[in-house]
């Protein structure tokens, strides 16, 4: 299958890039997140679009959360 998008991973010590055939910030973020405070996954298109966005938030133990670009 060919990889599509791609994924970036961002907190406040680390900025990493993954390769996905998947549109979900969501299920990026559970793959490939390490669910720290400020962490912030998105989705891009190899075109430079961000098309999809999740940030981790430890209110009620922790989560992360869809946002609107």
């Amino acid at each position: 299958m060919k990889k599509k998008y791609i994924i970036t991973v961002i907190n406040p010590t680390a900025y990493r890039e993954y390769e996905t055939s998947s549109r979900s910030a969501m299920r990026a973020a559970k793959q490939f997140g390490r669910c720290e405070g400020g962490e912030r996954v998105t989705v891009w298109t190899r075109g430079g679009k961000a098309i999809s966005r999740v940030v981790w938030s430890p209110e009620g133990g922790g989560k992360y959360i869809r946002v609107q670009i």
